[in-house]
């Protein structure tokens, strides 16, 4: 395994960036954690989301974790070299309380899903207030139009696409046709005005532009 992620990470950052490339791991088992560090893996992800993921994407061939709060702590625990990643739950009436958790067990970087308003954003940046990493996963229709104005709230260190629900809210068929229909071709712009770190599933910084440039390219055949 640690081979093969090597390889891969070696691949990548040859053929499409500039500034490294992060591995992300969604994880909360002792030897999934225990593989992870010894392949070099870059961040753990312990993935707490559930709240409407079900009936959401219940019908498709898709992961959904069950992982608790519990695995925050013990995924912490393990953890030699990666650093220290949690998905929580869109806001919701008990976010001040799940967000200040994860905070406290060790989670160096925390992902916002399902965001639709810039409302939402400054909430969960005044709850994280600075005390980790503040990471954005951009899957929703209303979010995608106001891109520029929520990217351009102060605090936000990431942004990422979540392909899987975004396709859905945008009426497709399948998940790749949020790229070939050049809905994120000014997305990597909006991103770099704000000074993010943006990525594409687990693609961030210059594989962001290269996608940019190739989603131009398959925009215009045909």
């Amino acid at each position: 395994m640690s081979r093969l992620l090597r390889a891969l990470r070696m691949y990548f950052q040859l053929l499409y960036f500039e500034r490294g490339m992060d591995l992300i791991y969604i994880a909360n088992t002792g030897p999934h954690v225990d593989a992870a560090n010894a392949a070099g893996v870059d961040r753990i992800m312990v993935d707490l989301e559930v709240l409407g993921k079900k009936e959401r994407q219940g019908h498709l061939n898709t992961v959904i974790s069950h992982h608790t709060l519990d695995d925050v702590a013990f995924v912490r625990s393990r953890l030699t070299g990666p650093r220290m990643m949690v998905r929580v739950n869109p806001i919701h009436e008990t976010s001040v309380q799940e967000i200040n958790d994860v905070i406290s067990m060790g989670a160096e970087t925390i992902m916002l899903p399902m965001f639709k308003a810039v409302e939402e954003v400054e909430v969960f940046l005044s709850i994280v207030r600075g005390r980790a990493r503040a990471c954005l996963l951009l899957e929703t229709a209303p979010a995608l139009a106001r891109a520029e104005r929520i990217l351009g709230v102060r605090g936000i260190d990431e942004v990422h696409v979540g392909l899987n629900d975004l396709h859905l809210a945008l009426g497709l068929d399948f998940m790749f046709e949020v790229l070939t229909g050049g809905f994120l071709i000014t997305f990597p712009e909006s991103a770099g005005t704000a000074a993010l770190n943006s990525g594409l599933g687990e693609l961030r910084g210059q594989g962001m532009d290269f996608c940019r440039r190739r989603i131009s390219s398959w925009s215009t055949l045909g």
